[in-house]
């Protein structure tokens, strides 16, 4: 269940930003920031064009995040499970990350443990 308080996804923070920096894929998720009235249409703008490459894209992404938390990440999972199935494993070590704080380097070890 995700009923995390808002200094548990603060404290967290940090490291859900590195483990994001090498999993999102931005491009497909944005969209929902806005229709779940998280950004603006200005900040949607801003983190879109942005475009260029992946990591621009995502630092902008996570940047404008930032200011939305915790609202912000409860939309990004939604977001993620919304779009594809694959995302699983990216939905699994967020919660893990804001559960115990703790950041497990090898994501797909996760999928690949839950399948045993």
């Amino acid at each position: 269940m995700r009923d995390w308080s808002e200094s548990e996804v603060l404290n967290s923070w940090p490291r859900i930003e590195e483990f994001l920096m090498d999993e999102l894929q931005p491009e497909y998720i944005l969209s929902f920031f806005v229709q779940e009235n998280i950004f603006s249409v200005d900040e949607y703008e801003e983190v879109f064009w942005s475009m260029g490459r992946r990591v621009e894209m995502t630092n902008a992404l996570l940047k404008t995040m930032k200011k939305h938390l915790p609202d912000a990440l409860f939309v990004l999972l939604y977001a993620l499970e919304e779009v594809d199935e694959e995302n699983k494993h990216i939905v699994k070590e967020l919660e893990r990350l804001v559960t115990t704080g703790k950041y497990q380097q090898d994501a797909s070890k996760i999928s690949s443990d839950e399948d045993k």
